[in-house]
Order: structure tokens, then sequence, then C-alpha cells
């Protein structure tokens, strides 16, 4: 193993994947310094439950436990999409032996991997770009991710970046007047935590944190309704504070379901909660790495709100 050499086991726990955007998602990952492993033979869509995922549920989930016993630092998801409910719910008995902390990076599908590992084994998880990125956008031609340079994470698990500083739009009145401090940010994808918030993310606890919460585009009505649920439940009660990121509505406007939500925060369940607003985090053209579970701190300031969170220190194997 090379101490200079940031080792990345990359996985496929979701949707197939396009082999020739992984031979330069991997070029581009060597070219800033990092190596990378991935079985030679990774997926087989023949065998996958409605040809969409990469693998059968079985041997995705095997391959997921292989990269988390592997002498590397960090797990990369390649792709999103649906299929990490059965790689998650598999990690229940599955033979976890390697002891060292992972920096699991991912998003969309994969924040339900990343949150159950930090919960579970104490993993750190760096919501942020998978395989679609400014530097494989040429041959993978999609939109999502590619004003975000890989570098961006490669930089943080080289231990080069020690704090992430972002300015969020304050969406309501509390978010105006109060600083947060020491409060981890724990989230992302909003209809993967409500599939999964009293299932395989019952253990998960939301107390003190900054709630993230990014999707798709959904429709008001029903985004209303999602969360009005979530949070009817109690399980959301002793938050700091919620950190929207992409989030775009259809059938309405975002300032009217902010307007709506805040009312039912207050009126409805007595919770006075500073709320905020990014879209550079998630599905949209940029999507910065935003480390979940570590110390962060938010401020106002006379251009909003300034956001500070700390990175993950690399274990050197």
């Amino acid at each position: 193993m090379k101490e200079d050499k940031v080792v990345i086991s990359l996985v496929a726990p979701s949707r197939e994947v396009n082999d020739d955007v992984v031979t330069v998602f991997r070029a581009a990952l060597k070219d800033q310094g990092c190596l990378t492993l991935l079985p030679e033979h990774y997926q087989d869509t023949k065998k996958a439950p409605y040809g969409y995922h990469s693998e059968s549920d079985k041997v995705r989930a095997r391959l997921f436990t292989t990269a988390h016993n592997e002498e590397s630092q960090v797990i990369w998801a390649l792709r999103g999409g649906y299929g990490t409910q059965a790689v998650t719910r598999a990690l229940k008995t599955a033979p976890i032996e390697y002891s060292t902390p992972k920096i699991l990076v991912g998003f969309s599908d994969f924040t339900l991997l990343g949150l159950y590992c930090h919960s579970t084994f104490g993993d750190h998880f760096l919501h942020g770009p998978m395989y679609y990125a400014t530097e494989t956008q040429e041959i993978s031609g999609v939109t999502i991710g590619s004003g975000t340079s890989l570098k961006s994470v490669t930089d943080i698990l080289k231990g080069e970046v020690s704090q992430l500083t972002y300015m969020l739009r304050p969406l309501n009145d509390k978010a105006r007047e109060v600083t947060l401090k020491d409060s981890p940010i724990l989230g992302g994808n909003l209809s993967v935590i409500q599939r999964n918030a009293f299932g395989l993310l019952k253990n998960l606890s939301f107390d003190g944190s900054i709630l993230f919460l990014e999707d798709t585009t959904e429709d008001v009505k029903r985004l209303e309704n999602i969360l009005y649920g979530l949070f009817d439940s109690e399980r959301f009660n002793k938050l700091q504070g919620i950190l929207f990121g992409n989030l775009p509505v259809a059938g309405g406007s975002f300032e009217d379901f902010i307007s709506r939500f805040n009312s039912y925060l207050s009126t409805d369940l007595s919770l006075d909660i500073p709320l905020y607003y990014r879209a550079d985090f998630g599905h949209g053209l940029i999507n910065h790495p935003l480390p979940m579970g570590t110390a962060a701190h938010i401020e106002p300031t006379d251009f909003g709100s300034r956001l500070v969170v700390n990175t993950f220190k690399p274990k050197k194997s």
C-alpha cells in the first residue's frame, strides 16, 4: 500500500453504470493522486432485478461488504438510482471486519448506505458527486454534477482541506437571527429518508443536528405531505436547523412552500427552527461536497448565512 496514495474502493450498489464513464472517472482520480480498486466483474444487468440494477441483490451486497473490508480509506459510489435498500438490509448480518472507519462518498440513493454505515459502523459520509462530474461530462453527456470537479472531493480525501465554507440563503427570521454552533449536518436525499426513517435508519438520531434535504423535481403538494408526515411523527422535534439543497418543485412556488412549511412548524408543532437554502447540493448542475456528522457552524452575516463545516481527517493505511 503506497502511503502517498488515497486508496478508493469503487462500488455500484444501485443502478447499472456505463463502463466508458467508469474508465474516464478512474483516470481522473488517478491524475489526482488516487488509486482505485474495482473488481473485474462488478456488474451483470442480466442478473439484476428488473434489469435495472448493476447486479443481483446478493452480489451487490457482497461487493459492498468486500469493499468495506478492503484496506482502502474510501468507498466511492459510482451511481445512484434504486438498489441500496437490499444492500443495506444485507449489512445487518454481513461479516464487516475492517475496523478503521471509511469515508463513504456519494448521494442520491447512496444516502441510505452513507447514513446507515455512519450510525452502525462509525463510517464518515461525504455527500457529494459520484461519477457524473466535470471530468466525465464529455463522455457521459449528463448535466447533473457537470459543474463540479472531482478535485473538490479528492482534496478532502487527501487531507488538503480541513474546512468548507458556503454561503446559505436564510429562509425565515430565525435563520437571520441565530448562530448555530457545533451542530452536525445529517441527511441527504429526501425520498430515501422518507422510505427508511422508520426502518433501516430507525436507530439514527437526528437530535441536535441540522437536517439536510435534497431531491429531484417534486410536486409541491406531495412534497408538503411528505415533510408533514415525517415531522408529525415527532422524529425531528429536536433539530437545530434545516438546510434545503437542490429541491425544485412543480405545481407551485418554492417560496410559497417554505412559507407554509414554516407556519406549520411554528403553529402546529410549536417549533421555531431556522431554515436555510442552497441549491448547489444534490441533483443539480453543481453538487458541492457536504460532510455529514462533523462539527458545523452557521452564523448570520450581512450577505446571508455562512456555513463552516469540518471535513474528515483521513486515516493512513
